[in-house]
């Protein structure tokens, strides 16, 4: 299954080129008018549509952004009649831009959307330009919010002083870990004395974040 949805991102239209650096974000020329920069919602936002796939009929896309600049983002691959269809459940953090968003997951990707009014995303390559042969793939503004089926995977450092806070590494937003914890701290308290590198699986809820299943403590890694 790991293999598969790996080799289903990779055929994605908007990850067949770099991702960009900070460098390489589209920067307004002088002399042009520049929209707004894509403002923060005082409740969460929700966006859904269905993406092309080069091997799949087609990507199922959700994204959720909440408030406090973190998104959810579920895709799910839909596969011909009769075959199961995978998906996958992506945590990270949303920047603004003018006229654009940004969603950053880290290490696995970054993506960049065109902000169409209010009420839709507009996929756009690294270089803040719609993708050749996609123009009516939209993402539009629904109601509902993302209910996630499956635990998103994040990582992050565990706290030494305060074995229930977790700093996640992308949006370096801290949370108090509730649920399935106490394997987790007895691991820790068996063989670390400091804060340390650590996997766990679950669904963040505001400053909380729900552990269903602890993945392991990697002494060796840190956030980067």
């Amino acid at each position: 299954m790991r293999t598969l949805l790996s080799g289903l991102l990779l055929s994605l239209i908007f990850s067949c080129t770099e991702t960009p650096s900070e460098s390489q974000l589209p920067v307004p020329s002088e002399g042009k008018t520049t929209p707004e920069a894509y403002e923060s919602p005082r409740v969460e936002e929700n966006f859904s549509g269905i993406l092309p796939c080069k091997n799949c009929q087609g990507i199922k896309t959700t994204i959720t952004l909440l408030p406090d600049s973190t998104f959810l983002m579920k895709e799910v691959f839909l596969q011909i009649q009769g075959k199961k269809h995978d998906s996958l459940t992506t945590f990270g953090k949303w920047l603004p831009l003018p006229g654009k968003l940004v969603l950053d997951a880290g290490k696995e990707w970054t993506r960049m959307y065109g902000k169409q009014a209010d009420t839709a995303l507009i996929p756009l390559d690294p270089s803040g330009e719609p993708i050749p042969g996609t123009p009516n793939f939209h993402l539009h503004k629904v109601p509902d919010s993302l209910h996630i089926a499956e635990p998103v995977l994040i990582m992050g450092m565990l706290w030494s002083d305060s074995l229930s806070i977790f700093t996640e590494c992308i949006t370096q937003k801290s949370y108090h870990l509730t649920g399935k914890v106490e394997d987790m701290q007895k691991t820790f308290n068996r063989r670390y004395t400091k804060k340390t590198f650590a996997r766990i699986k679950g669904y963040p809820q505001g400053k909380e974040f729900l552990v269903k299943e602890f993945v392991g403590f990697y002494p060796k890694e840190k956030c980067p």
